[in-house]
Formats: structure tokens, C-alpha cells, sequence
């Protein structure tokens, strides 16, 4: 039976339990960097333009647009320090439902509650919201010297 997995380079060195002798050889070996947008994103804007067409719910937006959404997504989602390649997949389901929560905010397409907790599912497992950034600690800061601490 495999043990656990190692821990990335980078929470050893947001934990501040990095330590040169131990992880020098390790170093940076997580994965390449996310790199750039898949090209089918564009084919998903027109299908998701199709579907606010069919059902008559309004104007839609220019593809242009939405196609900026996406990549905006999916560039927030790449500066992130610890996603690399190996995340691809669940980057790309993230923009797509990350679309179509901007579209359902517009009124223009009605994003399940399947849709939404699948979407904080991935933001979740990406480390993305406040509660899953909680479980890697930073160093403590090291006090400073307080002359009323000496006092009582």
C-alpha cells in the first residue's frame, strides 16, 4: 500500500516548514506552468450562446464578450501559484460553469444548484475560496519587543 503523497514545494514554503536540506533537490517539480486557453473555448461560447437563443430568454451578448469572460477565468485561475497542468481539466469545467454563472447573473440562462455546487466543488479542490486557503498556515510573524509586556 502507497504512503501519503508528498507535500508541494509550494505549501512547505507558504507553511514555512520548507527546508533547503531536505527539499533542495525537490524543488519546483510540481508540474509545468497551466499555459494557455484551450481552443475549443470559443465553440463553447457559440453552444452557450445557441442555448440562450432557443429558449428565447434575450438579447444575447456578442461571443466576443463571453469569450473574454472565459479567458479571464481561465487566466485568474493559471496565476494561481500552485495550479499547473495537471489541473487542465478541472480549470476548463471551472470556466465553462464560471460562464454560465455570469449568463444566469445577466438573466440569460438558468444555472442548476447541480451546476453551482459542482462549480464550488472544483473552486474547492483548486484551494480558489477562503475556507480551502484556511488549511495552509503561514509562518507566524515574529513578535515585537513590547516594553508594557515587561511590566506585568
Amino acid at each position: 500500500m502507497p504512503g501519503r503523497p508528498p507535500t508541494p514545494i509550494a505549501v512547505h514554503k507558504a507553511k514555512g516548514t520548507f527546508r533547503k536540506d531536505r527539499h533542495a533537490g525537490k524543488s519546483e517539480k510540481a508540474g509545468a506552468a497551466l499555459g494557455s486557453q484551450p481552443e475549443w473555448f470559443a465553440s463553447a461560447v457559440i453552444s452557450e450562446v445557441e442555448v440562450i437563443n432557443i429558449k428565447g430568454r434575450g438579447v444575447c451578448p456578442p461571443a466576443e464578450w463571453l469569450e473574454s469572460i472565459l479567458a479571464g477565468e481561465w487566466k485568474r485561475l493559471a496565476g494561481i501559484a500552485h495550479i499547473n497542468e495537471s489541473h487542465a481539466t478541472e480549470v476548463q469545467h471551472a470556466c465553462i460553469l464560471y460562464l454560465r454563472f455570469v449568463l444566469d447573473a445577466l438573466g440569460l440562462r438558468l444555472l442548476t444548484s447541480s451546476e453551482r455546487q459542482c462549480l464550488h466543488s472544483i473552486y474547492m479542490q483548486l484551494g480558489c475560496t477562503p475556507a480551502s486557503q484556511a488549511k495552509v498556515s503561514a509562518p507566524a510573524a515574529a513578535k515585537a519587543d513590547d516594553p508594557w509586556d515587561k511590566l506585568g
